[in-house]
């Protein structure tokens, strides 16, 4: 008798797959060509799912969510997975272009003949300025110019001078603005911007409640609003992918092409998914994209004031 390799279960002559973790029944280690069989196995039958759910996914809106929630779930990738895969994909296609754009050798060795000459003034866009801080009518406008012009005060001694009260809101105010005073406006930027992706997945069950409330009549669970969200969000950051590589490959920008075919895919998902007449699916279209955009933006305040106070 043989154990299986992966787990030391116990194995049967007949057995093909270990019945305990369910691992192919070998009793031998990989040599080569036994090795290659298996990767090359694996990559297709891997590649047959991925294949089987992009091509659904983008020939046909809304019918991967509509068998997935049918529980044709083995032969599709799942929608989270899927998410995760063509978010990173996105992300890391958008620094790489953000990277080559950012600066060119060409340019560089323009800058730096540039320089030699008495008669340039040195390029102000290339200067880093202070982040400007504007809180509009609240408490703390001006603050980030005053501690600009007053370095080096505690914030109880600040406090007294702008007349605030001493309390330890308005320290934890004054400490925040004071950290955000003395950052350059890019590195700022650079750290809300590396929260994005998380924003973003966070925001996806917003949408999935969104969803269930405008087809609140409908017989349908919330885990299966979040499945098309996720779905629709993957479509989203595809087209964005494509929208990045072709502007940075051709130089023309289709953004906007890339948000209205975004748009039609989410009317014929919607369409397919909640099965109702053109004219419902039309109406809930953009009721739905109204209360999106709300939610969007109450969601994304909330989230700028937790960014800011964990700066």
């Amino acid at each position: 008798m043989d154990n299986c390799l992966n787990c030391n279960h116990q194995l049967q002559p007949n057995d093909v797959f270990c019945p305990k973790c369910g691992q192919k029944a070998k009793t031998h280690r990989l040599v080569f060509w036994a090795g290659l069989s298996d990767f090359f196995v694996n990559a297709f039958s891997f590649d047959s799912k991925v294949f089987n759910s992009f091509r659904q996914l983008l020939l046909k809106p809304g019918l991967i969510t509509q068998q997935y929630n049918a529980g044709m779930q083995a032969r599709f990738v799942p929608p989270l997975r899927m998410y995760l895969t063509i978010s990173l994909l996105f992300f890391l296609a958008e620094a790489f272009v953000e990277k080559v754009n950012e600066k060119q050798p060409w340019e560089a060795y323009g800058k730096e003949e540039a320089s030699k000459s008495p008669l340039v003034v040195e390029d102000v866009d290339s200067i880093e300025s202070p982040m400007t801080l504007n809180f509009g009518s609240s408490n703390y406008s001006g603050w980030g110019d005053w501690i600009r012009k007053h370095p080096g005060m505690s914030p109880e001694q600040a406090l007294d001078s702008l007349r605030k009260p001493v309390t330890s809101w308005n320290k934890f105010m004054y400490a925040q603005i004071y950290k955000i005073a003395h950052f350059k406006r890019q590195e700022f930027n650079d750290y809300l911007e590396s929260k994005t992706q998380l924003l973003i997945f966070l925001f996806l069950p917003l949408i999935a409640l969104v969803l269930k409330w405008v087809y609140f009549r409908h017989d349908i669970y919330y885990f299966e609003h979040l499945v098309f969200a996720l779905h629709i969000q993957s479509v989203f950051f595809i087209l964005l992918t494509l929208q990045t590589l072709f502007d940075f490959l051709v130089g023309t920008d289709v953004l906007g092409i890339a948000i209205l075919a975004f748009a039609l895919y989410l009317y014929l998902a919607l369409k397919r998914v909640y099965e109702q007449s053109w004219s419902k699916t039309a109406l809930k279209f953009f009721v739905t994209n109204v209360l999106a955009l709300t939610t969007l933006g109450l969601f994304g305040g909330m989230m700028f004031i937790v960014l800011f106070m964990l700066f």
